[in-house]
C-alpha cells in the first residue's frame, strides 16, 4: 500500500532505524498486541481532536484513554473529539482504523502523551491490519520532533495486565480510537442534561452541617425527623449489633447521642437521601444492594484507615467516610438515566466475572462510572474532596488538589478486593499507595480483617438500606 511507502519514506528521510513486523491480519489492535506478545502500554495509537487551531493528532498508548479536560488544561484551548473521515484523500492509503500515530507525513499537528517515554520500544500500525512497525522510543520521538509532549491520557485500570484468555473475550477491540468519542458523548450528555436527578431537599439541608463546628445534635435530629423513611432506616441501623448499647434506641436524638454519633448519623443520612434520587434494580453486581454493601464497607474502612495516618491527620475521618459511601455514585446515575446500557453492563459483568469492571465498562458504554459520578457531584455542588474522590478514585496518576481522598478510597478498594467486595483489579495495593498515605501495610490489613468480622451485619444493613 502507498501508506506503508509514505511512512517508510518519512522514516528513511529522518534517518531512524525500525523493523517491520508481519503478523496474521487482525482488525483488533488489542488482539494484535496479544498475538505478538506486546504490552498495550507499548503500542501507540492516534486519536483525532479539534480545537480553535484546527485538527490535532493525539498520540497515546493503547492502554490509555484520552482526557479532554487534561488536554484543555495543558493547551488552554477548548478541545473536542474530531469526526475522522478515513476515506478522505488525506488518508486514502490507510485501511480504516489504521492511521499511523505519526503526524508530519499528513501535515497535521500532534500532541503526544509523555507516558510513551517510559517504554524502551514503541509499536504502531503503518496503515495496515497485518503489520506493525517496531521502533525504539528515542527514534519514535524523533519522528515527533515538532510535536508537543504532555500528560493527556489516563491509564485504563487493568487494561495492560490482561491475560491472553481475557483478551480473547474482547476481539472487537475494547479500546478503539472511536470509543473515546462515544464515552465523551455520554459524559457530555450527562453534563448537559437539564433533568439530572435533583439533590433531595433533605440532603440540601444536611450538607451545610458537614464540617460545621457549630452544628449540634438537635439541629441534625430535626432535619432527619421530617423524613419518616430516613428516620426508620437510621433507627434500624442504630439498633443493630454493630453499635453496642444497653437499651433500644427509639428516637433520632438517642440514635445520635447513644449509638451512631453525630458524624456517622450525618453521613449516613446524606448518603441515604442521595440514593433516593435513583431508580435502579436492587439485584445484580451493580444493583442497589451490591452498591450499598460495597459503599458501607468502603466508608467504614476509609474511616478506620484515616486513624492510621500520622498525627495530625491530613485527612478528615468524617469526609473520608462520606467519600467511601458515595464514590461509586456514577453506577447509580447510569442505571437511572440509561437503563438499557446499565442492564447491558450488569449482564456483561455477570457473564464475564474474570474481567475487571472498568474494562467491561469501556467496552459496553464507552465511559466509566468515575467520570459520570464526578460530573453529578460537581453539578450538585458537593464539597470538592467528594467530587474528586468519585472522579479520580481509579486514577493512579492523579496528584491534584485533595489527592489523598481518592488515594484512600483506592487503598480501601484494594484491601476489600481480597474479600470480593471491590471492582478494582488487584487485592495487592502498590507500595507507593501506602507511602503516599503514610500508612503501615500490616496495620491496614489487620484493620480490614477486623472489619470483615462484621460481614453478615453489613450485608443485612445493605439490604435494609436498599429497601
Amino acid at each position: 500500500m502507498e501508506q506503508t511507502n509514505r511512512i517508510i519514506s518519512y522514516m528513511n528521510r529522518v534517518g531512524v532505524d525500525y523493523t517491520v513486523l508481519e503478523h496474521p491480519r487482525s482488525e483488533s489492535l488489542l488482539h494484535t498486541a496479544m498475538i505478538c506478545g506486546i504490552e498495550p502500554t507499548a503500542i501507540a495509537q492516534a486519536i483525532f481532536l479539534d480545537n480553535s487551531r484546527g485538527p490535532i493528532m493525539a498520540v497515546i498508548p493503547l492502554s490509555h484513554i484520552i482526557r479532554l479536560d487534561w488536554v484543555e488544561s495543558f493547551t488552554r484551548l477548548k478541545t473536542n473529539n474530531h469526526e475522522l473521515d478515513e476515506s478522505a484523500t488525506l488518508f486514502d492509503d490507510c485501511e480504516p482504523g489504521t492511521v499511523p500515530p505519526i503526524a508530519i507525513p499528513y501535515g497535521l499537528q500532534a500532541i503526544i502523551d509523555k507516558s510513551m517515554l517510559q517504554q524502551s520500544d514503541i509499536y504502531f500500525r503503518p496503515g495496515r491490519y497485518d503489520q506493525l512497525i517496531k521502533i525504539n522510543t528515542k527514534n519514535f520521538f524523533a519522528l515527533h520532533r515538532y510535536s508537543i509532549q504532555g500528560n493527556i491520557a489516563e491509564r485504563i485500570p487493568d487494561y495492560a495486565s490482561h491475560s491472553e484468555k481475557q483478551a480473547r473475550h474482547h476481539t472487537s477491540e475494547v479500546v478503539s480510537p472511536l470509543y473515546q468519542e462515544n464515552g465523551d458523548k455520554l459524559t457530555t450528555a450527562v453534563e448537559q442534561l437539564k433533568e439530572l436527578p435533583t439533590l433531595p431537599e433533605t440532603a440540601i439541608k444536611l450538607l451545610p452541617l458537614h464540617g460545621d463546628p457549630d452544628a449540634d445534635f438537635r439541629t441534625l435530629a430535626e432535619i432527619i425527623e421530617v423524613d419518616a423513611s430516613l428516620s426508620a432506616q437510621l433507627l434500624h441501623y442504630a439498633n443493630s449489633s454493630y453499635f453496642p448499647h444497653h437499651s433500644e434506641i427509639n428516637s433520632i436524638e438517642d440514635a445520635i447521642g447513644q449509638s451512631l454519633g453525630f458524624n456517622t448519623t450525618l453521613n449516613l443520612a446524606i448518603a441515604i437521601s442521595i440514593n433516593k434520587s435513583f431508580e435502579i434494580p436492587k439485584d445484580g453486581p451493580l444493583g442497589l444492594i451490591a452498591n450499598w454493601t460495597h459503599s458501607i464497607f468502603s466508608a467504614s474502612l476509609c474511616q478506620e484507615l484515616v486513624k492510621l495516618t500520622p498525627q495530625p491527620h491530613k485527612l478528615n475521618g468524617s469526609t473520608a467516610y462520606l467519600a467511601g459511601l458515595i464514590h461509586d455514585i456514577g453506577f447509580l446515575l447510569l442505571g437511572h438515566l440509561r437503563k438499557v446500557e446499565f442492564n447491558q453492563l450488569n449482564t456483561a459483568i455477570q457473564n464475564d466475572p474474570e474481567t475487571p469492571i472498568h474494562v467491561i465498562e469501556q467496552k459496553t458504554i464507552g465511559s466509566n462510572h468515575s467520570k459520570l459520578g464526578g460530573v453529578l457531584l460537581q453539578k450538585w455542588g458537593l464539597p470538592e474532596p467528594l467530587v474528586i474522590s468519585a472522579r479520580e478514585h481509579h486514577n493512579t496518576d492523579y496528584s491534584g488538589e485533595h489527592h489523598l481522598y481518592p488515594a484512600l478510597v483506592r487503598l480501601s478498594d484494594h484491601l476489600l478486593k481480597h474479600y470480593e467486595l471491590s471492582d478494582i483489579n488487584s487485592e495487592t495495593p502498590p507500595d507507593t499507595l501506602f507511602e503516599l498515605l503514610e500508612i503501615d501495610a500490616e496495620e491496614a490489613r489487620a484493620v480490614t480483617e477486623r472489619l470483615m468480622q462484621k460481614t453478615e451485619l453489613f450485608e443485612e444493613i445493605s439490604i435494609m438500606m436498599a429497601g
